[in-house]
Parts: C-alpha cells; structure tokens; sequence
C-alpha cells in the first residue's frame, strides 16, 4: 500500500468539453502535502454535499489500478484526479479495504466508511459518457474516510494499517450491496453492522430494513 499523488482544491464553475458549466471542487490541484482535521482539508471543500463532505466524508481515496481500465475502455485519458480524490493510492482497492478498517498515513488516522456514489460529474468531467454508471457497476467508486486523529500527509508518507475487522464488509460487497441488492434483507444487515459505516449509510439501510 503507498500513496502516489495528494490532491486539493476549491469548488468552481468548470466549463467540460461539451460545453457544460458545471460548479464542482472535482478539479483539485497537486498538493505536497495534506493538513486534514476531523472537519476537512485545508485548502480543500465540496459542492455537492449531499454525497460529498462531513466528518465522515473527509478524506476520498481513488486507486491507481482502475486509470488503465478506465482508458482502455473509453481510448483517452482521464484528467488527474479523474474521481476528484485527495488521495491516488496504489494496493488499497475497494476490494481489499474494509469498512471500519483504521489507517495511519503520516501523523493522522483514518478510518473507512462508505464507498463514494458516482455522479454525473465524473461523466461530464473526464468526458466518459455514463463514466459514473460503470463506476456503480464495477464497484469501482473510491470510498471515503473520517478523521480519528488529525495530522497532516505527505506524499512520501507511509500507509500503514492500524484495524480491520474480518467479518466487515468490503467496499467493494458494500457497494455491492447498496447498488445492486436492494431487496436482499440480509445483505443489508451485513453491511448495516460492519463497525464505523458512515450515518448517511446507516440511515439509508435503516430505512431499507424497515
């Protein structure tokens, strides 16, 4: 596990290549260095707040392993970051993190706690048409994470992974589950009692259940 880029920026109005105008902090810059405290990244905030932004929703991670596929599939380029992360990560995919999981990247600890819903952002933004469906389909949204301890990161700094609980979902099942198995009960618990998921969630499969 190692970070590979650090990212931040600031909503603005972004004209996209068909011309839209669209109000997002999706565009981040390169940043040396993160300060992140239990409320948000310096330097950093959210436009959409309703799957963006809180203090669960601090942190969004992306992997480095889906660009390729993601290039190979639509023949071009995606911007960078092309998910609007904080953080382009290499070893930390959805399928082997779990909600719950606690790391320490630099002086501040992290903690997982929902998969990033996929927008229309994505689409318009990198100029992949229906980008944000496949990320659904794939489970290859990014997930988000709160702050337990604030620090600040570095490029250089190490990843390293403090908690897990085994019997947590994946983000990759979470999304799974949320996305695609809306009618399984049982699924729903699972997730619904995997340590550390995000309240939004947990209300989501609350209302689900009832």
């Amino acid at each position: 596990m190692k970070i590979i880029s650090l990212f931040a920026g600031e909503p603005r109005l972004l004209e996209t290549a068909t011309e839209e105008k669209l109000r997002t902090a999706i565009h981040k810059s390169s940043a040396n260095s993160l300060r992140i405290t239990k409320q948000g990244i310096q330097g950093d905030d959210v436009a959409n707040t309703k799957h963006h932004g809180g203090p669960d929703r601090v942190v969004c991670l992306y992997s480095l392993e889906h660009y390729a596929s993601w290039e190979a599939e639509y023949g071009h380029p995606m911007q960078t970051p092309g998910a609007g992360e904080n953080v382009l990560t290499e070893g930390m995919t959805e399928d082997k993190v779990r909600i719950g999981d606690m790391f320490r990247m630099g002086t501040a600890l992290l903690q997982v706690t929902q998969g990033r819903v996929p927008c229309r952002t994505l689409a318009v933004y990198n100029n992949m048409p229906d980008l944000h469906l496949r990320f659904k389909e794939t489970g290859w949204t990014g997930y988000f994470m709160r702050i337990l301890e604030e620090g600040t990161v570095t490029g250089q700094s190490a990843v390293e992974l403090v908690s897990t609980d085994p019997a947590a979902c994946t983000v990759a099942e979470a999304n799974h589950i949320l996305f695609h198995q809306k009618e399984d009960a049982a699924a729903a618990r699972r997730l619904f009692q995997s340590p550390g998921l995000a309240q939004v969630w947990s209300e989501l499969l609350s209302a689900r259940l009832r």
